[in-house]
């Protein structure tokens, strides 16, 4: 197979590979040149530790914030202006550092030297998170933090504003509508109070009603007691006419059975006159006797009417009671609901009135404060600073190797 090969390059004019690089090659030229490595790297790690000593301290800004509350607490949890996780991405961005970045240097006038990065953690379950920025200069970056709570508050007020002119709104709804329910139940409530004075005119109108119908119930039974005795008296005077037209008649008959004679038919006719005169004075009395009777009937006939006026009376009297106390108890009724209403309505008020209060911007829970400086990472430094020696040694290895291995080509 080599021959063939040879061949096939010698062929084509090809030169044939003089050796082929192998893993063991590498580790015997790493091995060879393993004090340059070694020193090459320490020196490396040395000058890396060296440099991490004389870099600037980093100190650490922080400050607390939450996202704000804009809708209150609503079924113990509250609505955030802002959800705690879009704050986290928000004051994380490049835009918005730049934005904050711009605003200080405009503030300070000078252009920062500075990191002006920003990072936020979210404590776990709440809206509250910590801001952190690490500079080289303290007083700056206390300042700096200032004015990032600033632009946030800024940025979510209208949206803040928005959410409370919502519940001013509601608030002020809420309260005509208490309003309104307060001036029902004064209505109601005066209306109650009426009831027993309103009770007391009708009783009062009832009691005179039928004491008029009894006073002209006596006067109609008066008036009968009067005609019944009238009614008596003309019985009885009739009765004694019939009695002495019987006798008159009597004489009468007994003159006209005597003989013919003058003076017993002038007695007779006599007689006959005082018997026609006695018929009509009973037929006068029989009349005046029915008048009285129909007078009678009359009366009774009122009295009648009073009974059944007085009767009326009195269940008009009860159909006002019953009347009165169905709509006392609607009343009642009616006053208990609004009272409910209004009990309620003032909880939903109140309520309203809490969540509002519980209303704000971006919070400042915690003044921006510097803490100590933050360690230096030296072994870091010198673990980096170690392995770029390393790389850069076994480059410089290999380089060497080759220029020893190609010197007459080079040449």
């Amino acid at each position: 197979m080599m021959d063939e090969y040879s061949n096939d390059t010698e062929r084509h004019g090809l030169e044939p590979l003089e050796d082929e690089i192998e893993l063991i090659d590498l580790l015997w030229v790493a091995w060879k040149r393993r004090y340059l490595i070694i020193v090459g790297t320490v020196t490396f790690a040395a000058v890396a530790g060296i440099l991490s000593g004389f870099l600037p301290k980093i100190y650490e800004s922080s400050m607390l914030i939450d996202s704000g509350v804009a809708k209150g607490n609503l079924n113990g949890k509250p609505s955030y202006l802002v959800e705690p996780r879009d704050l986290k991405k928000l004051i994380e961005s490049d835009v918005f550092n730049h934005k904050v970045t711009t605003m200080v240097q405009q503030k300070h006038d000078s252009k920062l030297p500075i990191d002006m990065s920003f990072s936020a953690q979210v404590r776990g379950g709440t809206n509250v998170m910590e801001v952190l920025n690490h500079t080289e200069i303290p007083d700056l970056a206390r300042d700096t933090l200032s004015l990032l709570h600033e632009v946030l508050q800024q940025k979510y007020s209208q949206q803040l504003e928005y959410f409370q002119e919502l519940y001013r709104g509601q608030e002020l709804s809420l309260t005509d509508e208490i309003e309104g329910l307060k001036h029902d139940l004064e209505l109601k409530m005066d209306l109650m109070a009426s009831l027993p004075a309103k009770r007391k005119i009708q009783r009062a109108e009832y009691s005179q009603r039928v004491v008029a119908l009894d006073r002209e119930k006596s006067m109609r039974l008066e008036t009968i007691e009067r005609l019944r005795e009238r009614a008596s008296d003309i019985q009885e005077q009739v009765g004694r006419v019939h009695q002495e037209v019987e006798v008159l008649t009597g004489q009468r008959q007994e003159i006209l059975k005597r003989a013919h004679q003058d003076v017993n038919l002038l007695e007779a006719v006599l007689f006959g006159i005082a018997v026609q005169l006695m018929s009509m004075d009973s037929d006068g009395l029989k009349s005046e006797l029915m008048l009285v009777n129909n007078g009678i009937q009359e009366e009774l006939m009122e009295i009648s009417r009073i009974e059944d006026e007085v009767a009326e009376a009195k269940a008009q009297a009860m159909k006002h009671t019953d009347s009165m106390d169905f709509r006392k108890t609607a009343l009642r009724g009616g006053i208990h609901d609004l009272k409910t209403d209004i009990a309620s309505r003032e909880d939903d008020l109140l309520r309203l009135r809490t969540e509002k209060a519980e209303m704000h911007n971006i919070g400042l829970l915690e003044i921006p404060s510097t803490k100590r400086p933050v360690a230096r990472k030296i072994w870091m430094h010198v673990l980096l600073g170690g392995a770029i020696g390393v790389f850069t040694m076994l480059f410089l290895a290999f380089l060497m190797e080759y220029i020893q291995r190609n010197k007459k080509k080079l040449r």
